[in-house]
């Protein structure tokens, strides 16, 4: 029990940071059953995954190591700046290039046309398509399958989706690590990311901060 009490105050902590009374804080706990909390130095993180039981205590569920983008974390993130954004997030589509795992959100199993559009200039930037669409306006893009163990499989953290802000950073995801830093997303083991996908509840938040 002291565990889990000590787990609960250092997670009201983190999430007390972010926001400008204690009770705003406690709502985003009441409200949510699950959390992914990183804590990042330079390019190293801490990934914990928790859970509230049947009695409403958070319980972490497992903790791994993992990597953020290659030039650290912002709180003023822009367009290839290699940062990992700091905030909490919701957790929107989970996609791959291997079938989906076991989880109860929506999930898109990779083919060759499906891209992550990261052209400012473009009415699709920040968004998910599929490059044979009729209305193609933009010169950059991600192309996911190019991304064969990044994205074996993955999870939109959705910064700068609501609403998209032209410049301010594209295709932030969790995702499978490969052994070093990322463009900007955080990244954890695969077998960490296909377990979290297995247990992965709708509304899910992600938080990303210091330590």
């Amino acid at each position: 029990m002291k565990k889990v009490l000590s787990e609960e105050i250092a997670l009201f902590a983190i999430c007390a940071s972010f926001f400008a009374t204690e009770v705003e804080a406690g709502t985003l706990l009441d409200k949510s059953d699950q959390i992914v909390l990183v804590r990042a130095k330079e390019t190293l993180a801490k990934v914990g995954f928790y859970e509230k039981n049947n009695k409403s205590h958070w319980i972490e569920k497992w903790q791994t190591s993992g990597y953020i983008g290659r030039n650290g974390l912002t709180t003023d993130k822009h367009e290839g700046d290699g940062k990992t954004p700091i905030g909490v997030y919701d957790l929107g589509l989970a996609f791959g290039v291997e079938k989906n795992p076991g989880t109860k959100i929506p999930y898109k199993e990779l083919d060759e046309k499906d891209v992550w559009v990261d052209d400012i200039n473009s009415k699709y930037y920040n968004r998910y398509v599929r490059s044979d669409i009729a209305d193609k306006d933009w010169i950059s893009e991600e192309h996911l399958c190019n991304y064969k163990e990044s994205y074996t499989y993955a999870i939109v953290i959705e910064y700068n989706t609501q609403p998209i802000v032209r410049g301010a950073g594209s295709a932030v995801f969790l995702h499978v690590e490969t052994k070093e830093p990322t463009a900007g997303c955080v990244s954890i083991p695969k077998k960490y990311m296909k377990k979290f996908l297995q247990l992965l509840k709708p509304g899910a938040k992600i938080i990303i901060t210091r330590y």
